[in-house]
């Protein structure tokens, strides 16, 4: 099954490069998923070979079990995304109210599901969806009835075999890999003309290059005329840095680029998400604005998160209970920043963000002891920004340090007590 999952994935990352590559003729994208549009077309693998695999796992109960435990997961992501929407959406008290008994049936049925779904309800989950499905099972609706409940669980298993596949890849970078033969072939050595990516393998974008802001993070370098991905950043952050940028307060400016999906036909195009628009949500939107001054306290050490700040210092660094581990290594999220006063205001000089990696005895001792370092792999900066002057309260009268804290950290609730606990 894995070999089948790694031959579909490699053609849905195609299918998706040529549409970036406005190629969407060549392999188009399907537009319900590659499972279900390889199940519609009867192709041979699917027919012939994952389908009887997933026919002679589907009586053993620890396979049910696995089955019903992905969708219980998948539908906790979904409700955590509804939550997250009401909690930060700017709603005045009336759309509030409205909101809530608009998603109300659906938090409930997700409750439902997570606690009480089994196998026998997830089989008839899959017959509901079969039934309300659009024409597209017509010309065989029979043979489609019949199998439709194994390309349903094909379908939740390749989800999350991406998934998995993407955990475990995540911190890898290739050795001389397709970026770097892209600007090879253009007689560029970004190891020897860029400090930053040839140390952190960040790209430092000067004047040689303007950030695309869209929701695909992306952007262009003007010298070769090609977009590239950047990775690890939202949409609106990335859109943040983009105005610091061009406002004069942020000088050098590093980001995190894809490495792998590289193509010189790669087009400044977007998908049409219903999505927020950029920049407008935002979780610590009410917690007023700390001067530094008033933010100075010990070493903080207050369920799961350190705070540690000096007259020149600010370290924040999330330790979760439910921790991310890659490769044996457990995995914490750090954002630092160095700031400095300028006539009568605090500016930022320089701020970072970084992925620590831990052995099991390091974290341990992490947990009581701020100087604790990870060493069990090197860290992974997604942004960097030097020689600066972003000031802590921006033009809008927003503060720079919730925007950053609430584009990485996932504990919201934590740092939202830290900082109400700060007098302004």
């Amino acid at each position: 099954m894995k070999k089948l999952f790694e031959q579909f994935n490699i053609e849905e990352n195609q299918q998706v490069i040529n549409l970036m590559n406005g190629n969407s003729d060549a392999l188009p994208l399907c537009p319900f998923g590659i499972i279900t549009c390889k199940f519609i077309e009867k192709d041979k693998l699917m027919i012939e070979e994952l389908i009887p695999e997933i026919q002679s796992l589907l009586d053993n109960e620890s396979f049910q079990n696995k089955i019903v435990q992905l969708k219980k997961n998948k539908t906790k992501e979904e409700l955590k995304a509804i939550i997250n929407k009401l909690n930060t959406t700017n709603y005045n008290e009336k759309e509030k109210q409205n909101a809530l008994r608009f998603y109300a049936p659906q938090i409930k049925r997700y409750i439902d599901k997570i606690e009480n779904l089994d196998f026998e309800k997830f089989v008839s989950v899959g017959e509901e969806l079969f039934s309300s499905s659009p024409d597209i099972y017509q010309d065989d609706l029979e043979f489609y009835r019949e199998y439709y409940i194994y390309s349903y669980v094909a379908e939740i298993l390749f989800e999350d075999y991406k998934k998995d596949k993407a955990r475990k890849n995540r911190f890898n970078i290739p050795k001389n890999n397709s970026l770097e033969k892209l600007y090879q072939e253009n007689d560029i050595d970004l190891n020897s003309v860029d400090i930053q990516y040839n140390k952190y393998k960040l790209l430092t974008i000067d004047n040689n290059f303007e950030i695309s802001i869209s929701n695909i993070p992306k952007v262009h370098d003007k010298r070769l005329d090609i977009y590239l991905y950047i990775n690890e950043i939202k949409e609106d952050f990335l859109q943040l840095l983009k105005e610091l940028q061009e406002q004069k307060y942020i000088s050098d400016l590093a980001l995190r680029p894809e490495y792998k999906n590289v193509s010189k036909d790669l087009q400044d195009l977007s998908f049409g998400f219903e999505e927020k628009e950029f920049g407008k949500i935002f979780s610590f939107k009410d917690l007023g604005n700390p001067t530094i001054t008033k933010l100075y306290s010990t070493d903080k050490y207050d369920n799961k998160l350190w705070i540690i700040i000096d007259e020149e210092n600010i370290t924040f660094e999330e330790l979760l209970e439910d921790f991310e581990v890659y490769n044996d290594s457990i995995v914490t999220q750090v954002i630092h920043l160095q700031y400095k006063k300028e006539k009568d205001n605090y500016v930022i000089h320089h701020i970072d963000h970084e992925y620590i990696f831990y052995t099991e005895d390091e974290y341990m001792e992490r947990e009581n002891n701020s100087m604790q370092k990870g060493e069990a792999k090197t860290r992974f900066k997604t942004f960097k920004v030097d020689n600066s002057k972003i000031p802590f309260i921006l033009n809008d009268g927003s503060f720079f340090l919730y925007k950053v804290l609430d584009t990485y950290f996932v504990n919201k609730d934590l740092i939202e007590e830290y900082f109400s606990t700060q007098p302004l």
